[in-house]
């Protein structure tokens, strides 16, 4: 079973929309023009709080 640790940032910070957990930091985008097949995304140098599936 897997463990779930969380990070709580300090500052400016962008978080899931859906469970509110903080990923990354505002000085950490690299771009905001960046798209997936998904649609318009954020490019990140670090993410925290995220599982590799």
């Amino acid at each position: 079973m897997d463990r779930l640790f969380l990070t709580s940032l300090e500052g400016g910070s962008y978080s899931c929309k859906h469970c509110h957990a903080h990923l990354a930091l505002a000085q950490d985008i690299i771009s905001r023009d960046f798209y997936c097949r998904h649609g318009a995304a954020y490019l990140l140098k670090k993410v925290v709080d995220c599982k590799k599936t």
